[in-house]
């Protein structure tokens, strides 16, 4: 398969394409009803020029099919020997027979046109290979181009790179154009895909323009491409890319239509307590006089019991315990800590020699902090950053029998070391049931998901070797989550798959943790089903704000409890907090924001 071209009409794609060998004088025409499998008709289409005569589609590129009505619109470039390459406008009524009306011998880039009801510019068209410009007419003969961009990359964003039209159409909108971001990496160049909405009465203002890429091109696919169309099936906005064997891809996304309502109405997001803060520093304990933050919760017995990260007058991070009857009022909170440093890499009673690391965590030069809770079998496992004050801070594990938590017998197993020395690690998080058969520790999630399965959790607390992790900044430019800083809460199983939050900063917004949410694939948490295009809670409560670090949202522990999900974090690293929301409605949204999918599209005779 050579050049090709896609269209819908009434539920069915036409896919347009030429043959090898014999596809210098006409289309193959083949249909789906799906958008992904295709059966040839048997039939050809043809493609005539101005004069009549039939054009060799040999010197034809870049084709643009749109549908309006009864009357299909297709652009396309041509080029004939030595020749400068044109821009060419041509129609038909069914997808037989094309008849072009006119060229443009300064323009050679690929474009979109839409039929209008407006007589003064009833055809419009855009166009551009780095800024996209319009053009309009009332007879598509003779054409008007304005003189200024009517979209041109934003910097900073995930369309910051050159653009190219993919279509236009007709909405109750406006009029919609969905265009590519082109990034160049090495000798490839990598999509993403943005919608701006424009005024139908002033097509050169653009009155909506979208925050986030509706589709991204995932890292995972290496293969160069080119865009060859889009298509409506069904509810879904489908888009083709061929790569350079001939090959026909298609990705599906949210339709345009309804982003702008995604990106408001089906937001997941979190309501605080409006009597936050809900566990604040004692300055009756000197354990706990300066901060409690960071609470890892687990919900048993009718109660929520959380764990919480607190710094007293020594400067040390020590773990503290409280419990709820609601997930919301403490009427439970122990005047002691429940979990000291115990041994040399939390800093208990060591002296050094040399140069210290300036590496403070949260407040303080060492101790145990950021917990994270999970239950597995009659036991349960606590992950912790373990750090002395001089040397990196590392992950460590302890557990601890239900009876005994519930009874408030503290006896901790002896902790080990899961993460390496000389290395910053956090944020590791165990699955609370097996995963492909095993037990489950997931210890980075940026740049890619990884995670270390054990057939037996005594692997895990008699380790004696460390687990070899890696940490990167995700290739997510225009993100709200373009800097992603670990995860949350250890991953909570729905009907839908993993639940995971996570924390993420936007460079363009500095300095302010952000909470994210994603739905991974059950059997293999990997792979990446639902991301939250925008921030289920960030940093502006006062709380949030006013404390050992301001614009810090930090969740460790997350509960669902009679139909509610509740998320627990600590704010401006300082107070412990929550938020919540109903799980079933929160998940509902949370899945409209569905990550990119790829299928191989299949063409049979």
């Amino acid at each position: 398969m050579q050049e090709a071209a896609v269209v819908a009409r009434d539920n069915r794609v036409f896919l347009l394409y030429r043959k090898k060998r014999t596809g210098y004088k006409s289309f193959t025409i083949a249909v789906s009803d799906d958008g992904i499998h295709f059966r040839d008709t048997g039939e050809t289409a043809e493609l005539r020029a101005e004069n009549g005569l039939l054009r060799n589609l040999n010197e034809c590129a870049s084709f643009r099919v749109t549908s309006h009505e009864d009357v299909f619109f297709m652009s396309y470039t041509h080029q004939r020997r030595a020749k400068k390459r044109t821009l060419n406008i041509a129609t038909a009524h069914d997808v037989n027979f094309w008849l072009t009306h006119g060229h443009f011998a300064d323009i050679e880039h690929s474009s979109a046109l839409v039929e209008t009801a407006m007589p003064e510019h009833r055809y419009l068209m855009f166009f551009g290979d780095k800024q996209i410009h319009l053009a309009s007419s009332h007879n598509m003969h003779q054409w008007h181009i304005y003189n200024k961009p009517v979209l041109q990359p934003r910097p900073g964003h995930f369309d910051e790179h050159p653009l190219e039209v993919a279509r236009a159409r007709i909405t109750d909108k406006g009029i919609e154009l969905t265009y590519y971001s082109k990034k160049r990496v090495k000798l490839r160049t990598v999509y993403s895909i943005g919608i701006a909405v424009f005024d139908p009465h002033r097509p050169t203002k653009c009155i909506w323009r979208s925050e986030a890429p509706v589709w991204e091109q995932p890292g995972s696919w290496r293969n160069a491409v080119k865009p060859i169309g889009t298509a409506d099936v069904r509810d879904q906005t489908l888009y083709y890319w061929q790569d350079r064997y001939g090959h026909l891809f298609v990705s599906l996304c949210v339709p345009g239509d309804k982003l702008a309502a995604l990106e408001v109405e089906h937001r997941p997001e979190l309501m605080r307590h409006d009597g936050n803060p809900i566990i604040r520093p004692n300055s009756g304990h000197a354990w706990e006089s300066k901060a409690t933050f960071n609470p890892a919760a687990v919900y048993e017995n009718g109660r929520v019991h959380v764990m919480y990260r607190a710094i007293g007058d020594s400067d040390l991070s020590v773990l503290g315990y409280a419990s709820s009857p609601d997930g919301i009022h403490f009427d439970e909170r122990l005047s002691d800590p429940v979990y000291v440093p115990r041994d040399g890499y939390e800093g208990l009673k060591v002296s050094h020699d040399g140069i210290p690391n300036q590496y403070q965590s949260g407040g303080t030069w060492g101790g145990c902090e950021d917990p994270r809770l999970t239950r597995i079998g009659d036991r349960y496992y606590m992950t912790y950053v373990a750090y002395n004050g001089w040397n990196y801070p590392r992950v460590a594990l302890t557990s601890i029998a239900v009876k005994d938590f519930l009874a408030h017998r503290w006896r901790w197993k002896k902790a080990v070391l899961l993460s390496p020395s000389n290395e910053v690690h956090k944020n590791w998080v165990l699955f609370p049931e097996k995963v492909k058969g095993k037990y489950a520790l997931m210890h980075s999630i940026s740049p890619d998901i990884l995670i270390e399965y054990f057939n037996s959790l005594n692997d895990l607390e008699g380790r004696t070797k460390v687990i070899r992790s890696r940490y990167g900044r995700a290739s997510r430019t225009g993100n709200w989550d373009n800097w992603i800083r670990g995860a949350g809460s250890p991953p909570l199983r729905t009907e839908q798959g993993w639940l995971l939050f996570y924390h993420a900063m936007d460079v363009r917004d500095p300095n302010r943790y952000k909470l994210g949410a994603m739905i991974l694939d059950i059997n293999d948490p990997t792979k990446v089903l639902c991301r939250s295009k925008v921030p289920i809670l960030s940093p502006d409560a006062h709380y949030e704000n006013h404390g050992m670090k301001s614009g810090i949202i930090y969740s460790c522990g997350a509960v669902v409890k009679d139909k509610d999900l509740l998320i627990y974090y600590g704010g401006a690293d300082t107070v412990a907090c929550v938020a919540r929301a109903p799980i079933q409605e929160f998940l509902k949204k949370l899945v409209m924001h569905r990550e990119p999918t790829l299928e191989v599209a299949q063409v049979t005779p």
